[in-house]
């Protein structure tokens, strides 16, 4: 059937000052699928931004899905112990949700 599959991954600089960039796209049993990249690009040093979004694909039971990435820098996926100073729970580097329409 036909699946929404939805993400968000919280990206972090950890060095540099430089704009950096980070591409993300999906693949399905080992096979890019076409027009689902995109670029993502963090200007400087401790800079945080969440890319999300989702795409729509049909999905068999045996198919394989994967979120991708590459990059050209120093660019993590930033997962975070929860925080009393600044209080908030703890955060997920990635989070996947997909659902069948």
């Amino acid at each position: 059937g036909v699946y929404n599959v939805q993400f968000s991954a919280q990206l972090s600089r950890v060095t540099g000052g430089s704009a950096q960039t980070i591409s993300i796209w999906l693949r399905k049993n080992g096979t890019d699928v076409p027009n689902t990249a995109t670029h993502v690009s963090l200007q400087a040093n401790a800079g945080k931004l969440v890319a999300a979004w989702n795409f729509f694909v049909d999905i068999a039971d045996t198919d394989k899905i994967q979120i991708m990435w590459s990059q050209n820098g120093a660019i993590n996926l930033l997962a975070d112990s929860p925080d009393l100073a600044l209080p908030h729970p703890a955060i997920p580097s990635v989070i996947i949700t997909i659902n069948q329409l």
